[in-house]
């Protein structure tokens, strides 16, 4: 046999038939594509900047903290042999410097750091390390939001 329609209301449950206890289905209604009110305060203020303890707590600052302490305790080791102290820093100097500029890209901070090696008696001066500290402080930022829009000078 054939199978008769039902009536369009028995059908599709709708207003009357949640009267009377039969559960209505749920429509998949579409996401609106605009919300009503927007959220103004979170469009118009800018995102907040970082701390600097938040930005040397960051796994990358981290890394460039240990290699500038590395750094440091090298330069300071040369003084651990007396004899060859001041000459291993001739050939010590430029490393840190190229090693410095890598890791800042600040030519300023290299030639500081070329300087403190090669000039006698200065390796107990934590070149690397103060560059770390500055860093993360953003003294060597070129915008006024903090992030580096260019190569440093």
């Amino acid at each position: 046999q054939p199978q008769q329609q039902q009536p369009r209301a028995a059908q599709a449950p709708g207003f009357v038939a949640g009267l009377f206890g039969a559960k209505p289905q749920a429509t998949a209604t579409p996401p609106p594509s605009a919300p009503f009110m927007p959220d103004l305060a979170a469009a118009s203020a800018p995102p907040r900047p970082q701390t600097a303890f938040q930005r040397a707590m960051t796994p990358g600052q981290l890394l460039k903290l240990l290699v500038c302490l590395g750094l440091d305790a090298f330069g300071d080791a040369s003084y651990a042999i007396p004899a060859l102290g001041e000459g291993v820093d001739v050939a010590y100097a430029p490393a840190q410097a190229i090693a410095l500029r890598m890791l800042f890209q600040s030519n300023a901070v290299a030639l500081i750091g070329f300087a403190e090696e090669i000039a006698p008696f200065t390796d107990i001066i934590p070149t690397a390390t103060i560059a770390w500290f500055l860093d993360i402080n953003g003294v060597f930022d070129t915008t006024a939001a903090g992030g580096r829009s260019s190569p440093r000078a």
